[in-house]
């Protein structure tokens, strides 16, 4: 049996700080959230109108302003809304949050606040399945994994945690989001693993097998008629979830833009979805122009995304604002930072707009020569500086053919693979 260990508050009022969208909509349904404040009705008195009990979701910080009560975490506002005692309140959040505790329902297997993970000296990229490695992943996690790691041995503790769930409820794993000491931002999965050698089973800080889960499998298994609103990030598919829940699913993917090849998009074939790109404002390498919409990262993830369902009639584009009206990577989560409300919002999402055609990919060389002043035997998909082709836009072929400076490259190669 493993040892005694006190009630841990702060950790407890970490882990539900992390999710508080979703645990504080499961506690006081049917609220408002307005510019990060969660506006509820007050189940301890006869509160008919919303605002003033307030929630605030990035530090845990309640009043109501109209009794003068108030706390400082989400373990208060629990205790107070259910009439409970603080350590009862902290018990029954460690049982939502997934933290085990003395008396809570004894599961098979170590527990403890933060599991060791045994990790390199320097920080790595998390580990890869698709890189050998000694570890697999087991998919979902079984009932005797224990908790999962709360910190990273080097990154500390998240900033956030979001929780990958199947169509079952089954836990498959976690994402964590770090703030670097630049102030830049890092991702890290971590999931549950056995070591083929030696059959040690463990967490592990490593990636979800190909093809990875999107994240909102278990809801998009309870409300299969509800239409979904396909987002960026965990973050604004949480907030999404609190503010509209009732209307639709939200569901985003791990691993950004460049992982949409890796993802089962299996679950949303036959499903309505909207996506609600990231507004993005990149600029080209000369830093003068913003790049077309279609090319800034967000739309063009969304754009990949619909190819891959091959569901067109299904799909809708939300009719973000155009590169530059907003600060770069403004989302969903911002548009209920400004102030958007319930309704304003279900009618931004539902505003879409035609997907533009793209053009079909011209294989042949053009005859006239490209639309940029170059020779006749560039084509319209190459790049031509005035003098030679861009060389890191242009066909490869088309470089070693024609740029004195690749000059014999070409000969030399079919030499050297001749059979």
């Amino acid at each position: 049996m493993s040892a005694k260990r006190r009630l841990d508050f702060k950790a407890i009022a970490s882990a539900a700080l992390n999710r508080a969208h979703l645990l504080v909509a499961q506690w006081l349904p049917g609220s408002d959230v307005s510019g990060g404040e969660y506006k509820a009705l007050n189940p301890t008195r006869g509160d008919r109108s919303k605002g003033s009990f307030s929630i605030n979701l990035r530090s845990g910080v309640w009043s109501d302003f109209s009794t003068n009560e108030s706390g400082a975490d989400l373990i208060s506002l629990y205790a107070y809304i259910n009439g409970l005692t603080q350590i009862n309140a902290a018990k029954e959040i460690a049982a939502q949050v997934g933290i085990a505790i003395d008396d809570a329902e004894p599961k098979p297997g170590p527990r403890s606040n933060v599991i060791p993970i045994k990790q390199p000296d320097a920080l790595p990229e998390q580990e890869s399945t698709s890189k050998r490695t000694l570890w697999h992943p087991i998919l979902p996690a079984p009932d005797d994994a224990g908790q999962y790691p709360l910190a990273h041995p080097v990154r500390g503790r998240p900033q956030a945690t979001y929780e990958y769930y199947d169509t079952q409820g089954n836990l498959l794993g976690i994402i964590c989001r770090f703030t670097t000491s630049d102030g830049g931002k890092e991702v890290l999965p971590c999931c549950f693993a056995e070591h083929t050698q030696n059959k040690k089973r463990e967490w592990r800080w490593m990636a979800f097998p190909e093809p990875r889960p999107i994240y909102g499998l278990y809801e998009l298994a309870q409300h299969p008629d509800k239409p979904v609103v396909l987002v960026e990030g965990e973050k604004c598919a949480d907030a999404g979830h609190v503010i509209l829940r009732d209307d639709f699913v939200f569901v985003t993917w791990p691993g950004g833009a460049k992982a949409i090849g890796k993802i089962d998009w299996s679950p949303l074939r036959g499903r309505v979805v909207y996506a609600f790109a990231d507004c993005d404002a990149q600029r080209d390498r000369t830093g003068n122009h913003l790049l077309p919409e279609s090319q800034q990262p967000g739309m063009a993830a969304m754009l990949k995304i619909r190819s891959i369902l091959d569901n067109p009639d299904n799909f809708h584009i939300v009719d973000i604002p155009k590169p530059g009206e907003k600060a770069d990577g403004w989302d969903i989560a911002d548009a209920i930072q400004d102030g958007m409300t319930a309704q304003e919002l279900t009618q931004f999402v539902l505003n879409t707009r035609p997907i533009e055609q793209t053009p079909v990919r011209q294989n042949n060389f053009s005859s006239s020569g490209g639309d940029d002043g170059g020779p006749p035997w560039t084509s319209h998909d190459l790049v031509w500086d005035g003098k030679r082709p861009a060389s890191c836009l242009s066909n490869v072929y088309d470089i070693l053919e024609h740029d004195k400076q690749w000059q014999g490259c070409l000969a030399t190669m079919n030499l050297l693979t001749a059979p």
